[in-house]
């Protein structure tokens, strides 16, 4: 699973001879179609998922997954489905791991999103930027953010301080953060 971070090509190449050798094998299926998935191939992704889901003993999440990528292939939802069905169905700790932080990371551009929400309406409303948390600390509260009691910055998942930057018109990611970057 940590093949296509270095070469796309060869995971699909060894993923595809793995099916090719064994077509009966739903988790060959799984991971092809999410190595397609990675490269933004949702409607090949969609195919392989919905083949694979058909195979006896296949999860039935395999062909929800395979409508949920015709669909929504590039959202935010659909990624965190594929990563939750990728950490269920390995045991392998680097695997692991890289899920657990690029769920971190979806979680982070949601809760960025309600951030510049907050943060654009401010600036609507008073015709500038915010000059401290402080300024917004309740409609950040009010879509279930956590704020660090001292700043008044709310917390990323992994619990840093996001920064404010351009002057307090946008939110960034503070350079402690264990929240990937990308």
């Amino acid at each position: 699973m940590l093949l296509p971070e270095v070469s796309p090509d060869d995971a699909t190449a060894l993923l595809n001879s793995g099916v090719a050798a064994n077509p009966k094998t739903w988790r060959l299926y799984h991971l092809l179609g999410y190595v397609y998935w990675q490269r933004h191939h949702y409607e090949i992704a969609s195919e392989i998922y919905a083949k694979g889901g058909s195979l006896p003993g296949a999860p039935p999440w395999m062909a929800a997954m395979a409508a949920r990528l015709k669909g929504e292939g590039g959202s935010r939802d659909a990624a965190s489905e594929m990563y939750r069905h990728l950490y269920d169905a390995s045991n392998d700790p680097a695997v692991r791991d890289m899920v657990d932080k690029q769920l971190m990371r979806l979680k982070s551009l949601d809760q960025r999103d309600e951030i510049r929400n907050a943060l654009n309406s401010y600036k609507a409303k008073n015709g500038r930027c915010v000059s401290s948390w402080r300024e917004i600390a309740n409609e950040l509260r009010a879509v279930r953010l956590i704020l660090d009691p001292k700043t008044g910055a709310p917390l990323d998942p992994s619990e840093t301080p996001y920064e404010l930057i351009k002057n307090g018109c946008d939110v960034g990611l503070d350079v402690n953060t264990k929240v990937p970057f990308r």
